[in-house]
């Protein structure tokens, strides 16, 4: 048995200063497969008293009834570092939720999910 390992954008490396739903990401062949991991990496911040809140829904569609997934949100950000958080995803479509707070915040971000699918 063979394994494929595969990254997804989950939040594609910009800046953001407003709260903002990242775009769904199908996860076809990885879901059921055990956890993924996800990598949050913050590059800037600029602003008075920023917060940056990451988390991971799931969902059913692409394009609605997207959910919390239990566990999967990253430590309250307000400075440059990097953070890994392990979820198992149960549904086909994942994406990331950012929540911006303080004044003039500007977070240079990028969130990537790493998978395994079991190719036989």
């Amino acid at each position: 048995m063979n394994t494929d390992v595969k990254i997804f954008e989950v939040l594609p490396a910009k800046t953001y200063n407003a709260n903002t739903n990242g775009s769904a990401v199908d996860l076809r062949g990885y879901v059921g497969r055990g956890e993924l991991r996800f990598f949050l990496s913050v590059g800037s911040v600029s602003g008075t008293s920023p917060t940056l809140d990451v988390k991971i829904q799931q969902s059913d569609s692409s394009s609605s009834g997207f959910a919390d997934i239990t566990g999967a949100a990253f430590a309250q950000v307000d400075a440059v570092g990097n953070q890994e958080i392990k979820v198992t995803p149960t549904k086909r479509y994942v994406r990331a939720v950012v929540t911006v707070g303080g004044t003039s915040p500007v977070f240079g971000v990028a969130c990537v999910a790493v998978g395994r699918a079991r190719v036989i």
